[in-house]
């Protein structure tokens, strides 16, 4: 809009006063159009109570569409309920509303809050005849994206790791409130005395092949070991190669050898090959913080055999086999038999035993290095 000022006021002859004061007025109303309020901000007194809050512009507010005000909050004036009223200049109590109409929360108005207010004389009933809150939303928007953020951030069933223990009862609303997030989000203590491990969805198979129930897979990569239980799936042109507890024979970097039955010789096809290791199927648990080795894991065996014909015999750890010799056994000890093929063995489990070929009665420590923390999974 054009300026109303009268630039030649005063003029010679005019009544100098009343064109001065003209222009002020003039000015007053363009600065507070430019500021977008009607008046000054003045500071609400208690009208009746903290929730019936008066605000006196020395009569300059005549209540209409548009009147934009600014007061701040009187002292001892923070409100107690969601419909606090606002009087300007004696014009009457008007309910205080947000901007989409609903009601404020208790304790909104704040004292030495700053306020900016709209009044609203048509429009919906949710805010016809109301001050209309106009900065409002601003805390509460604040409020409302800090829950969003950390609701996208943490979905739910997602893990939250933290240092700080919330909550020792295992209570999940402290974690809700640190994290800055809605009321109704709920979390639970997850993975207590266990280590995290990501879930095996399958490694695809490139191409494979069997030669008498020996099946051998060709992978790019994986992570598998000799004596790992196996789900193979996808197979077509034979789906005895299929199966969910397959024992891993042996592998190297991209194969991995299996033992099936009724598998035909060749090559195997199908579509979407894949294995999976049994033991990191998603939420399995496996493991101990101690484990006793029996003797099948130690593999250990102790031998007997001639160093050299007809001369002393001794005992030595070694590979089943590898250094057996003929000897007459009625010349050894009690205990000692002749084994087919030359080689000798001990009976170490009779009663002239003289040790044991591999098992422990003590566990051993079975952890790796590690550092606890606070695992938390959102539930809700």
């Amino acid at each position: 809009m054009s300026s109303q000022i009268i630039e030649t006021n005063p003029t010679s002859g005019s009544a100098t006063t009343s064109s001065v004061r003209d222009n002020f007025g003039f000015a007053k109303t363009e600065i507070n159009n430019f500021e977008r309020m009607t008046e000054d901000k003045v500071i609400t007194t208690n009208g009746g109570s903290v929730n019936t809050q008066d605000a006196n512009f020395a009569n300059d507010v005549t209540l209409a569409e548009g009147v934009r005000i600014s007061v701040e909050i009187g002292t001892g004036l923070t409100t107690t309920n969601t419909t606090p009223t606002l009087n300007v200049d004696g014009t009457g109590d008007k309910t205080i509303v947000r901007q989409d109409g609903s009601a404020l929360a208790v304790g909104d108005l704040k004292e030495g809050q700053y306020c900016d207010f709209i009044y609203a004389a048509s429009g919906g009933s949710h805010i016809q005849d109301k001050w209309v809150w106009l900065n409002s939303p601003y805390a509460q928007l604040i409020t409302s994206l800090k829950q969003d953020i950390a609701a996208n951030i943490y979905p739910v069933g997602s893990i939250f790791t933290t240092t700080t223990n919330y909550s020792a009862a295992g209570n999940g609303a402290a974690v809700t409130t640190a994290l800055g997030m809605a009321s109704t989000v709920q979390w639970s203590r997850f993975a207590q005395g266990r280590t995290i491990v990501g879930a095996d969805l399958g490694t695809t198979i490139t191409s494979a092949t069997s030669s008498s129930n020996v099946v051998t897979l060709t992978v790019s990569s994986h992570g598998l070991s000799a004596g790992d239980s196996i789900t193979v799936s996808g197979f077509t042109s034979d789906t005895d190669a299929n199966g969910t507890d397959f024992t891993v024979d042996s592998t190297t970097s991209t194969n991995i050898v299996y033992t099936a039955s009724n598998v035909s010789d060749g090559s195997l096809t199908g579509s979407n090959l894949l294995v999976i290791n049994n033991a990191f199927d998603a939420g399995d648990t496996g493991g101990a913080s101690n484990h006793v080795l029996s003797q099948a894991e130690m593999n250990h065996n102790h031998q007997v055999y001639d160093n050299d014909a007809g001369g002393d015999r001794s005992i030595r750890c070694t590979d089943e086999g590898t250094h057996g010799k003929t000897f007459d056994a009625s010349a050894d000890a009690v205990g000692v038999t002749s084994g087919s093929g030359g080689s000798m063995t001990i009976d170490m489990f009779t009663d002239n035993n003289r040790g044991i070929t591999g098992e422990t009665v003590t566990a051993h420590n079975n952890l790796q290095p590690y550092i606890t923390t606070y695992i938390w999974k959102r539930t809700a």
